[in-house]
This record gives C-alpha cells, structure tokens and sequence, in this order.
C-alpha cells in the first residue's frame, strides 16, 4: 500500500508586496482575483503545478470556475491577468502551468511526516535536557557568584571600616594640636563614627581651625583631638572664623613674629 502523500504551499514573506499581486489587488474586483490565483496554485499542487481541461464543461475557463466554486468571469479575468504578467503559461490547449506555484511547492509522504515529527519530538527532547542543564548550571554559578560578592563586601566592610577607627587618620592629619593620639582613638572608636559624620567632623574641624580662637596666642586655646571628640566640638559654632586670606596673612604674621624673637636672640648673644 503507497504512502499517502501531503503537499503545502509555502508563500514567501514578499508575497504580497510583489509589484503583480499589488496590480492585481489594485484593479476592480482585485481581491477575489487574488483569492482565485491562491485558490489555482492550491490546485495545482498535485499535478505538477499544472492546470488541466479535462472537458467536463464546455472549455478550460468553465472547469477551472466549476473546481474552485467561483464565477467563470471572474477566472477568466485572473487568466487573462495571469498570462499577461507572466504568472501563467499556456502549455497547449488544455494545460496550462502556473509558474510561481514551483517555486513553492513542498510535499512528503506519510511515512515520511512521521519520521519528521518523530525527529522534532526527539529534538525537543534534547534541547529540553539541554535547556535544563544549562539552567542548573547558570544556577549553581549565580550562586557562587553571589557567594564570592558577599565575600567581597564582606573584605571590603573590613578593609574600609576597620572596627571603627578606619578613618581617624583623615581626623588626625587635619588636627592642629598632635597630642595624646592613643587616647584620640579611644574617643573616636567611642563615637562609632559613620562615613556621613566623618563629613561633619572634618568640616567642623576646619571652621575651629580658621577661628580666632584657635589661632591666638600660637594655638594656646586649641583643646587636645580627645577632648574635641568627647565634647563633640565640631557641632559647635565658633564665635569669629577668620577668612582664608586672614588666616593666612595671621600665619605670615606669627613667622615673622617668631623671625623677629629669634634675631634677638641672636643679637642678644
């Protein structure tokens, strides 16, 4: 017993933008002229993709009308237009070959579909498996790639934050009055500086700095650094802050000063 066979029609993506099938349309009547032309390579399909006049009606056009259910002046017209733009060739009287329609052909025999659908299931069987591992895999890496950013952060919190005295260094550099740095620790550790108050000591720190205060009598008034953490002086206000300019020509004026005490002493000797 044969294999029953299967044809189909595959169109093309252009189909439809092809300049014939838009003139076609583009006509009175142009849509049921397309639907016809379809309807011909459908039929065709079998037969070599070719049309033929068996002489079951009067001529070719009234058969062709018959087959496809649809009015013989409107196959005739799709014919005529066919012929004309080269879709369709006239072989001999009785056949006539629809040429696009070769171009999209495409058949199997049932033995044949079975095998192929037998293949795509076992195919996708295989890109599941596939699939699926690899999804396990990208899972077990995401997972050691979130352990080793937890370690990270974790060496980084360390690194940067130290038990709390991580940054007392920037504190220290900018304090005037170096004294008693072992117990300026204590006070900063005591503190549990954050990052944001770090911010707000240093800029206190600088506003003491440039005050009058601090600079009069060669810095006699500045506290010790522990004093200034305990009594968070750096939230205070000092009462005159000198200006750049004026803290820097004070500074001038305290080196000459102290130019001035040593050339006497020297003259005195």
């Amino acid at each position: 017993m044969a294999d029953k066979m299967y044809y189909w029609l595959k169109l093309k993506t252009d189909f439809f933008r092809q300049k014939e099938i838009k003139k076609l349309r583009n006509i009175a009547g142009g849509d049921t002229y397309t639907v016809i032309y379809l309807k011909m390579l459908l039929l065709s399909l079998t037969s070599d993709c070719t049309l033929y006049f068996e002489g079951i009606e009067d001529d070719f056009i009234d058969e062709i009308a018959l087959e496809l259910d649809e009015e013989p002046d409107n196959v005739r017209a799709t014919t005529v237009f066919l012929i004309n733009c080269g879709l369709m060739e006239e072989a001999s009287e009785n056949e006539f070959s629809l040429i696009y329609a070769k171009e999209c052909t495409g058949s199997e025999t049932a033995g044949a579909e079975r095998v192929r659908k037998l293949r795509d299931k076992q195919k996708a069987l295989h890109c599941n498996a596939t699939v699926t591992k690899r999804n396990a895999l990208v899972q077990k890496c995401n997972t050691e790639i979130e352990i080793e950013i937890e370690k990270e952060i974790e060496i980084d919190n360390k690194t940067i934050c130290p038990s709390g005295d991580g940054r007392f260094g920037e504190f220290w550099s900018e304090y005037p009055k170096k004294l008693a740095k072992q117990d300026a620790k204590k006070a900063w550790k005591a503190l549990k500086v954050t990052d944001s108050m770090v911010v707000e000591i240093i800029a206190g720190l600088k506003a003491w700095r440039a005050s009058d205060q601090w600079q009069r009598d060669q810095g006699t008034y500045i506290p010790y650094p522990a004093t200034f953490l305990r009594g968070r002086r750096w939230e205070d206000v000092p009462e005159q802050a000198l200006s750049e300019d004026e803290l820097r020509a004070k500074e001038l004026e305290e080196y000459l000063a102290r130019r001035g005490e040593d050339d006497e002493c020297t003259g005195d000797s």
